[in-house]
This record gives C-alpha cells, structure tokens and sequence, in this order.
C-alpha cells in the first residue's frame, strides 16, 4: 500500500476496543470499532484477498498483527488487519503492476 494512502496504525490487541461484530456481512468483515473516537469498518485482509473466513489466529500472532487504516482523503473509514508489517515506504519504492490476469477479482493487479 502506497504510504499516501494509509492513515494511523494501530496494533490489534491494544488499548482500543476489539471490533464489534457485525450481523449478515461477509466473514472476512470483523467488525466496527472505534479507533480514537473514529468509527471504522475492519477487515480482515487475507480472508478478503482468500475470499474466505479467515483463518483463527493464536495470540502472539494476533500480538504482531497491525489495523492500518486507509488516509481520510480517501474518504473511506475502513481499517484493514494485516499479520504484519514489513516497513514504511514512499511512493518511489514501488513499480508499475501488470495488469490483472483473466478472472481475477476487479481490484487485483
């Protein structure tokens, strides 16, 4: 994710309340929860990329795991779990994608 786009992160296990589950969404959606008085979707991003629930997770993963939240210009109050973090960087540390291959979900690339 381009450094632009995300906003705070968070740990998962913290001071913050655990996402409050949401009834008749999809099982990779967590929840909602409140992130410095902010009201924010969570999703679990490798269920959503597996288009599946997501695996359960033991607690020192859920330790390491990080709610990155995507930057307020995007205007979208969405956290996304991630299992980890591998580092900050800015936008000329990234490369073109190639284009998605055939059947792929609409956001992949």
């Amino acid at each position: 994710m381009p450094l632009a786009q995300a906003g705070e992160i968070f740990p998962f296990t913290g001071p913050h309340p655990a996402p409050h589950p949401v009834p008749y969404t999809q099982p990779w959606f967590l929840g909602v929860s409140n992130l410095r008085g902010g009201l924010w979707g969570v999703a679990d991003f490798a269920g959503f990329v597996a288009g599946a629930a997501p695996a359960p997770r033991s607690d020192a993963a859920l330790a390491e795991a990080r709610l990155v939240t995507l930057h307020p210009a995007l205007e979208v109050n969405s956290a996304l779990l991630v299992d980890r973090l591998a580092g900050l960087r800015g936008l000329e540390a990234f490369s073109a994608s190639a284009p998605a291959p055939d059947g792929s979900p609409p956001w992949y690339g």
